[in-house]
């Protein structure tokens, strides 16, 4: 348990797999963006989580809860239950 602990915070998290109520899974990726300032010439970069299916956002609300998540953890939002199935760590994504 404490391993895990400190497992999580060692991680950079790039991808997950959640599981809802009705066993549906939701694979959400994290992507960085970047917004340039013209006049104060200052470079901002951000992450966002999007469903890797169809880009759409992720509820932006749990985004920061998103980055400390462990393998079995219930994360609850409104109505919404979501249990963390799976946790890439590696950026190189690869699709088949």
């Amino acid at each position: 348990m404490y391993f895990e602990s400190i497992r999580q915070y060692l991680l950079n998290i790039y991808q997950l797999v959640l599981q809802d109520a009705e066993f549906k899974l939701h694979k959400i990726v994290k992507k960085k963006d970047i917004i340039f300032n013209s006049f104060t010439k200052e470079k901002n970069e951000f992450s966002v989580w999007i469903y890797s299916e169809t880009s759409e956002f992720f509820f932006i609300e749990l985004w920061d809860e998103l980055e400390t998540v462990s393998i079995n953890q219930k994360i609850k939002f409104k109505e919404f239950v979501f249990t963390v199935i799976s946790i890439n760590d590696n950026d190189k994504i690869y699709y088949s």
